[in-house]
């Protein structure tokens, strides 16, 4: 995958926004997203990662593409903070990937958004300046 530095995070307003494959209504909440979930991504991967915030590399298997990968910052609670499993350029062949592209130091946990048949809670610590690249557990299992 290729690395550039500059900011991505974006923040919804509290109005009507569409993900895609979904539309929340006005009033259901501010969350952050780090990308939109409009359709594949065709170039480079932008990160925003220096001082205090890194940034996060999920791998995935294709039948994963598409699937939204919740994050939250430990202790804090499940805030809808999430991206999307998407087919990424990368050096070789590209890889199915959730990329979270500016994350403040810390431990994380990561799990699939709207599957509560799927009880995988994903653990990773995130360092300053670094990049963390890392294969969904379970990933030969079916979805």
């Amino acid at each position: 995958m290729t690395y550039v530095q500059d900011p991505v995070t974006r923040r919804h307003p509290r109005g009507a926004h569409d993900h895609g494959d979904h539309t929340h209504p006005p009033g259901h909440g501010d969350h952050a997203h780090v990308e939109e979930t409009t359709g594949p991504s065709l170039g480079p991967v932008v990160l925003d990662i220096g001082g205090d915030f890194g940034a996060a590399v999920v791998r995935t298997p294709q039948r994963l593409d598409g699937t939204e990968i919740e994050i939250r910052r430990l202790p804090s609670e499940w805030d809808g903070t999430h991206v999307a499993v998407r087919l990424r350029p990368a050096p070789g062949s590209p890889v199915y990937a959730a990329v979270f592209g500016h994350l403040l130091e810390g431990a994380y946990e990561l799990r699939r958004r709207h599957a509560p048949q799927d009880p995988t809670v994903h653990r990773i610590d995130v360092v300053g300046g670094g990049v963390v690249d890392t294969t969904w557990p379970d990933s030969d299992q079916p979805a």
